[in-house]
């Protein structure tokens, strides 16, 4: 993938399959395993990771050496929506982070999952910050603590 810029994109059929792969070797692993495991999967250096999740590189370099110690949720989704991960897929990366995606109270980032996966950092948060909620990567009151 290199060091390109964001852009919106589908996801290809082998990407898919590939990424319901990674799925189900690190469904029960802890959250650093399963990030980590994705981003090898689509070959994510510290840049692409700046890139794609808006993001700090000490954020990549706490998840690859294990050593995250609390995220804010919309790290999370900033994290999963840059990954293009499925509804199913970031359901288990809240979990291994000790939160949940609630149908009531994160109905814009399941909308973001599950209705428009392809679109960009940027675009997923012009469209939170028109529905008045948190931009992802933003502050909140609810952290994930490891």
């Amino acid at each position: 993938m290199g060091s390109e810029p964001y852009i919106e994109r589908e996801l290809s059929f082998e990407d898919w399959k590939g990424l319901r792969e990674v799925y189900k070797r690190v469904a029960y692993l802890s959250f650093c395993e399963q990030i980590t495991a994705y981003m090898d999967y689509w070959q994510w250096d510290a840049t692409d990771f700046i890139c794609e999740t808006g993001l700090l590189a000490s954020r990549h370099s706490e998840i690859i050496h294990g050593k995250t110690k609390a995220m804010l949720r919309e790290h999370i989704m900033a994290i999963c929506k840059g990954l293009r991960l499925t509804k199913q897929q970031a359901d288990n990366v809240f979990r291994a982070a000790r939160l949940a995606l609630s149908e009531s109270e994160d109905e814009y980032f399941l909308y973001l999952l599950e209705a428009n996966p392809g679109w960009s950092l940027e675009d997923s948060n012009a469209f939170l910050a028109d529905m008045g909620q948190p931009e992802l990567g933003g502050k909140t009151k609810q952290i994930a603590r490891f």
